[in-house]
């Protein structure tokens, strides 16, 4: 996999367990890059992630994150996924304990409804989507803390989703070293790419690569 920038020159090979940072020092750079990124607006400021066959990852198999405080791990995306999985589970393994189910909800209506006053009319349950939709099923995490919730992400978007990236921008101002690095490990155990846009310089650990864009749009590379 590659990581593109055209209007920087900046082309980078990324490598299993190296997690790939890039600092840009010039606030417009670094407003183009992340608006052009997440708008995937056709500008050559944008970050283009390419497969090694050549193809264009499309935006909709990476995540890219501009905030920690925005991630839910009930997301559509990933609950929709989740709960299409169960769906298919049934439908594979349990199939006739649905049918059952069902059956058991129509005899309880016809019981209950013969105990009115009145007549109504009911539909038995046509699709398993409807039982599951009813179950209101949610991850858990109003406890967890932000790494607790970024690692659990990291863990869903692979397992659920197959994605194979994350881009975050910004993510140190908000974990310290010992929490990037537990980072890191979940990411490396999923074998998740990990790649961090920063705005300014950080503490380079031994499974980093730092590339940074200057003022003047020079790449140094450590």
């Amino acid at each position: 996999m590659k990581l593109v920038i055209k209007s920087c020159n900046l082309i980078v090979d990324l490598e299993e367990n190296i997690i790939d940072i890039f600092v840009i020092e010039n606030p417009r750079v670094m407003t183009s890059v992340i608006l052009d990124t997440i708008n995937n607006s056709k500008l050559d400021s944008k970050i283009i992630l390419i497969e090694n066959d050549g193809e264009d990852i499309p935006s909709s198999k990476y995540e890219f994150i501009t905030s920690p405080f925005t991630i839910s791990l009930n997301s559509k995306k990933l609950l929709g996924s989740a709960l299409k999985d169960i769906e298919a589970s049934i439908c594979e393994n349990y199939y006739d304990k649905f049918q059952e189910i069902n059956t058991d909800i129509l005899n309880l209506l016809d019981q209950a409804i013969l105990d009115l006053p009145y007549d109504v009319s009911f539909d038995c349950i046509k699709e398993i989507k409807d039982i599951i939709k009813a179950c209101d099923i949610s991850f858990e995490e109003k406890q967890l803390s932000l790494l607790e919730k970024i690692t659990d992400y990291i863990k869903l978007e692979s397992k659920i989703l197959k994605l194979k990236c994350i881009i975050f921008v910004n993510i140190h101002d908000f974990l310290d070293d010992d929490e990037i690095q537990l980072l890191y490990k979940e990411a490396f155990y999923q074998k998740v790419q990990i790649i961090m846009i920063e705005s300014h310089e950080i503490n380079k650990k031994t499974c980093e690569r730092v590339h940074v864009i200057d003022q003047s749009q020079c790449i140094i590379e450590y």
